[in-house]
């Protein structure tokens, strides 16, 4: 009897999880309108939903360093080579697996280098 209650919730919890992923990826718009809040000016807006870790201006030609997880990494692992061509702005943002990926321009601009990490 103890074996079959223990059944019995697995397939439950499983039944749940597919309805869930089921709802989440198939009927959930994936790709939702997003507006600057009212009354923004010359604001800059994360270009991912998540949670925004750090914003850190760099250099031109400056080896920037990234933390992912807590552990500084190279930035030029991610674009294979040492240095970025100007000025610009590093961003890290989380982005919880359950979340929206869907990248997006914050601001205008050149898009230099697009890497994705695993992990």
């Amino acid at each position: 009897m103890e074996l079959l209650s223990v059944l019995v919730v697995a397939a439950a919890g499983v039944v749940f999880l597919a309805i869930w992923a089921l709802w989440r990826f198939h009927f959930v718009n994936r790709d939702p309108d997003r507006t600057p809040p009212a009354g923004a000016v010359n604001g800059v807006l994360a270009p991912a939903d998540g949670t925004v870790l750090y914003v850190r201006r760099v250099e031109g030609e400056e080896a920037p360093i990234v933390v992912k997880q807590g552990w500084p990494v190279p930035f030029c692992k991610f674009i294979g080579r040492t240095g970025i061509l100007g000025p610009g702005c590093l961003m890290g943002i989380f982005m919880h697996p359950s979340i929206i990926h869907v990248n997006r321009a914050p601001i205008a601009g050149t898009v230099r280098a697009i890497q994705h990490e695993p992990g």
